[in-house]
């Protein structure tokens, strides 16, 4: 595919419809048989802080040879305004609580190497700066630079959950 895939890309495919039929049939625990079906995944409560793990390494069992390698295709991630609404099916409990369900990244982890070996990175988001945290280093960092890492794990917080809201509200009197 020409262009970089996006986050919204990976999460359309993850959260698509799967129709499971074949050698992929649905064992239904109260039968016991096998049955066609459709399985769909979406989120009840989108949680405050929502892990999202890239797929980087692909392995192969080819005749029992067991081969992997490191996928460096780029995937283009929002640094703020990441809103999985259409990824939701909330619980009524969940719609009268809180209605956001728009996230800022504030975390990332880069792997940097290949398949046999390497060197994990963690970049945070600390009172609006970036920070670059390599083992003992500290460095500051821009959010252009951020936003262009080859990103392993992503970290979004959900943006001012009611909870937060609650609070704000009490210490505002």
């Amino acid at each position: 595919p020409t262009g970089a895939i996006t986050l919204r890309d990976c999460l359309l495919q993850y959260y698509e419809q799967e129709e499971l039929s074949g050698g992929d049939k649905y064992k239904c625990d109260h039968c016991k048989q096998h049955h066609d079906s459709i399985k769909k995944l979406s989120l009840i409560q989108p949680p405050e802080v929502m892990t999202v793990h890239i797929k980087r390494f692909k392995y192969d069992a080819f005749f029992g040879n067991n081969t992997g390698s490191k996928l460096t295709d780029s995937v283009e991630f929002p640094m703020t305004d990441l809103n999985v609404r259409q990824f939701t099916k909330p619980s009524e409990k969940y719609r009268e609580e809180q209605a956001t369900t728009i996230y800022d990244l504030f975390a990332l982890v880069e792997h940097r190497g290949n398949l046999s070996g390497g060197h994990y990175v963690g970049y945070v988001q600390h009172e609006g700066s970036w920070f670059e945290c390599d083992d003992t280093r500290i460095s500051p960092v821009s959010a252009e630079f951020v936003s262009k890492v080859e990103a392993y794990i992503l970290f979004y917080r959900l943006r001012c959950p009611r909870a937060r809201v609650e609070e704000r509200e009490n210490i505002l009197g």
